[in-house]
């Protein structure tokens, strides 16, 4: 191949300028193939010399078979450390990927407003999260997603509080508040007498 290629500029050389400007060109060809460094005889030498020290040192008679047996330890260690840190990362990307796949899914078709049973203990949850409040006082229906509140309560503000925060739990269509305080008829009940003295 080194051949070939001192032929082909030789030819080169020749072609340019015959004679002994010829040689000279041929001359300023190859330190240009070169380099700066030597060209090519000095990284053969590099590597040459490099192949010879790693073979110097692990085929010690002394020494060499422990040398090779650290560094198949390290070689396998570093394997098992990287093979562990892709497949961490394929999970990571995995899960990540699902997640994303979850969002975009429950962001188009919205959150499923669930059965009467999930809306009255979502409501309950909600209401009796207030200390305060009766939990024996307060009755709780739902029907096709109208929440129904039935009871008794001592103050017009906790009706009012416990009607919002039905209100604003997902998945209720309406509120009927027949909530009434004590001593008083709830609202139902007031409607039937109102329409039989009429």
């Amino acid at each position: 191949m080194i051949r070939t290629r001192a032929r082909a500029l030789t030819a080169r050389a020749r072609a340019i300028k015959p004679g002994r400007e010829a040689d000279q060109t041929l001359k300023d060809l190859k330190s240009r193939a070169r380099g700066r460094r030597g060209g090519p005889r000095v990284s053969a030498l590099l590597v040459g010399g490099t192949i010879g020290g790693l073979l110097a040192y692990f085929l010690d008679p002394e020494r060499g078979r422990r040398r090779r047996v650290e560094a198949q330890d390290r070689l396998s260690g570093l394997i098992r450390r990287w093979a562990g840190e892709v497949g961490r990362m394929g999970r990571g990307m995995n899960a990540q990927t699902v997640g994303l796949k979850q969002r975009v899914v429950h962001l188009s078709s919205g959150r499923p407003a669930g059965d009467d049973v999930t809306i009255a203990d979502r409501v309950e949850s909600e209401i009796f999260r207030e200390t305060g409040l009766p939990k024996g006082g307060i009755s709780v229906d739902v029907r096709n997603g109208v929440v129904v509140l039935r009871g008794e309560l001592s103050r017009p503000d906790q009706i009012e509080a416990i009607e919002r925060a039905a209100r604003h739990i997902h998945g209720v269509a309406g509120v009927e508040n027949l909530l009434h305080l004590p001593g008083t008829v709830s609202p139902n009940q007031a409607d039937v007498r109102r329409e039989s003295s009429a």
